[in-house]
Parts: structure tokens; C-alpha cells; sequence
């Protein structure tokens, strides 16, 4: 018995290591990713300093993109914090599931692993549990890889970004939404998807053109679309924009710093709140069946409205991003497809 214990608690140099090397192999498909939120974030107006803060601290890339598009001068504390919380909750149920690797650590072994727990090292860790290798000490060696590479290229991006300076509207800001498409494809399940977010998109456009402003519209879809899944489950079961004006370099305003340390506290809450508390708390069965919904819902009612705005231009693009990733799954190549082809649409219609 103290041999498993102690085995259940291995953290090792030699599990770091491997967690880096392990990383090293999937980064490489990463970087368009990052690239993309640093453009966003100095379109947005953010500052290198504020984009690494927010990169460093939150380090979640869909969350981070989200609360880009939200974005608004003053800085929107309230939305950026509620879309880093919303759309991280799917960490909750991860670090709950790495118990078995979890149980026996703390103090810093164990909350600061937790921070740098994302879906990719999340997903390595899983492997190695099921190898039989129990060393916590992979799970912070693949989280710590993934950070760094995402601060390499949030930085690149933004320096790129800046230099460019492009137009707002320019079609390669559709990066960011190809992004988030590209996303949905390896989400979708199949039919059954399409009721929740079927009804996310559409709460999402109504509760937008009621007037709410932002984050309402998305967090109403999330929400609705979400429970339209859980509920449909349990009846089969038969019961239960454009940003303020550009930053210094090294400039930190407060309101962003508000907003960055909102997120960053919200993701850490689902990171680490899924192992404190869903361990030790059984959730009702109705909101476990809404957290398995919640991704791709969350995802259809930012998206939504956004296409909507941007008319036929932004619902081809949408569609070659879709059908790119569904055929090759490379998430650099379907960005560039969308971005191509609204670029192509602006250019046949007379103009970008």
C-alpha cells in the first residue's frame, strides 16, 4: 500500500523531462494559434506588455481570443473575466480527473502544476496515466513547454501585428474567428450536436439584437444551448470591436490589467476548482450533462452573431475554414483558407 502511495505521488526531474519532450512533438501545430491571438490582441490595442501579461497569467488561447473580440476601450472587465470563466470550465472536470496523479502533492507541486494544466498537456497526461506512468512531474514538464511557446509566439504575433499596422475590417483578422471554427470541427460528435448549438447560436442572435451588449448575448447561448443538450439527454435517458487607440510597447494601463487579472483568476479557478471541489463535490447529473455541452455552444454563440455582422463575405469564409479543417484537420491551413477566402470575396466584390 505505501509503495502505490508513493507511486501515486511521484514527481521527478525525469517526469519533467519527459513532459517536455513529449510537448516539443505537438507545439509545431500550436504556433498559428498564438500567432493569431497576438495580432488580435494589438489590433485590439493591447500593448506588448498588456498582451504578454494576458497570455502569461490567463494562458488559455480560446478564452483569450474570446474576450479579444469582446473587447472594448475602457477595457471590459466584467466580459473578459465571465468569458475566461464560461469557456475554461471545461478544465474543471480535467484536473478532477487527475486525482489518481494529484492526491498525494501540495503546496506549490500541486497548485502550480494545476495552473499550467491546458487541453493538450491534459490530454498527454491522460496517456501516461494509461501507460501506467504516475508522475505528476510529466504533467508540469508538458505544461511548462506549452507556456513558454505560447509566450514565444503571442509576442511574435504582436510585433508582427504592429508593424503591419493593417486596417480594421482587413480580412486577415478573420484569423481569429477561423480559429475558433477550426476548433468546432474536432468538437462536433455528430447529430446530436446540432440542438444545443443550434440553440446557442440563435438565443445568441436574439438576446443581441434585444439590444444586451456584450458578454450577454454569448453567455445567454452558452447557457440555453447547453441546457437544450443536457435536457435532450435526459429525456433519451428517461429521466434526470474594433479596440481603443494602440499602446506603447511596454505601456500597462489599468483598466486592462483589470481585465487580465480578472481572466487569469477565473481560469485558475477552473483549473484548480475542478480538483478541489468536483473531486469532493458530485455535481447533479443535469450539470454534468451541461458541462459536456458547454464547448461547442459557447463556441456557436460568439460565433453566431459575429458572422451575422459580417455578412455573406463571412459565412464563405466560414465555410471554407469548416470544410478545410474537416478534410486535413491542420489548423494553420484551414486559418489560411478563411482568411483567403474572404480576402478573395472582398476582392471579387471590389474592394477590400
Amino acid at each position: 500500500m505505501e509503495q502505490t502511495e508513493r507511486a501515486r505521488a511521484a514527481f521527478t526531474r525525469a517526469g519533467v523531462r519527459r513532459g517536455v519532450r513529449a510537448a516539443l512533438a505537438i507545439t509545431i501545430g500550436l504556433m498559428p494559434f498564438g500567432l493569431v491571438v497576438g495580432m488580435v490582441a494589438d489590433a485590439r490595442g493591447l500593448s506588448l506588455l498588456e498582451t504578454l501579461l494576458m497570455s502569461g497569467l490567463t494562458f488559455a488561447g480560446t478564452s483569450q481570443l474570446v474576450a479579444l473580440e469582446l473587447w472594448s476601450d475602457p477595457a471590459p472587465v466584467l466580459a473578459a473575466t465571465l468569458a475566461a470563466l464560461v469557456i475554461n470550465l471545461r478544465l474543471a472536470p480535467m484536473g478532477a480527473a487527475l486525482a489518481p496523479l494529484l492526491d498525494r502533492l501540495h503546496g506549490f507541486r500541486l497548485w502550480g502544476t494545476l495552473a499550467t494544466l491546458v487541453d493538450n498537456s491534459f490530454a498527454l497526461t491522460i496517456a501516461e496515466m494509461r501507460a501506467g506512468r504516475r508522475d505528476a512531474g510529466f504533467l508540469l514538464g508538458a505544461g511548462l513547454t506549452m507556456w513558454g511557446n505560447w509566450m514565444l509566439m503571442c509576442g511574435l504575433g504582436h510585433s508582427f501585428g504592429a508593424v503591419l499596422r493593417l486596417p480594421a475590417g482587413h480580412p486577415v483578422f478573420f484569423a481569429g474567428i477561423a480559429t475558433l471554427l477550426a476548433i468546432l470541427v474536432p468538437i462536433w460528435r455528430g447529430r446530436g450536436d446540432l440542438l444545443p448549438w443550434g440553440v446557442a447560436g440563435a438565443v445568441a442572435l436574439a438576446a443581441q439584437g434585444a439590444g444586451l451588449g456584450a458578454p450577454w448575448p454569448v453567455l445567454a447561448g452558452a447557457m440555453a444551448g447547453a441546457a437544450a443538450g443536457a435536457a435532450r439527454d435526459f429525456r433519451r435517458e428517461g429521466g434526470g470591436r474594433e479596440g481603443g487607440a494602440k499602446g506603447g510597447g511596454m505601456t500597462l494601463r489599468w483598466d486592462v490589467l483589470a481585465a487580465i487579472l480578472g481572466m487569469a483568476a477565473a481560469t485558475y479557478l477552473c483549473r484548480a476548482g475542478g480538483y478541489a471541489v468536483l473531486r469532493m463535490l458530485r455535481p447533479p447529473r443535469f450539470v454534468q450533462a451541461m458541462l459536456q455541452h458547454m464547448p461547442g455552444a459557447i463556441f456557436m454563440a460568439f460565433l453566431a452573431p459575429t458572422l451575422a455582422n459580417g455578412g455573406w463575405g463571412a459565412w464563405l469564409a466560414a465555410a471554407a475554414t469548416v470544410a478545410v479543417q474537416a478534410a486535413f484537420g491542420r489548423l494553420a491551413v484551414s486559418i489560411a483558407a478563411g482568411v483567403a477566402a474572404l480576402w478573395l470575396f472582398r476582392v471579387a466584390a471590389g474592394g477590400l
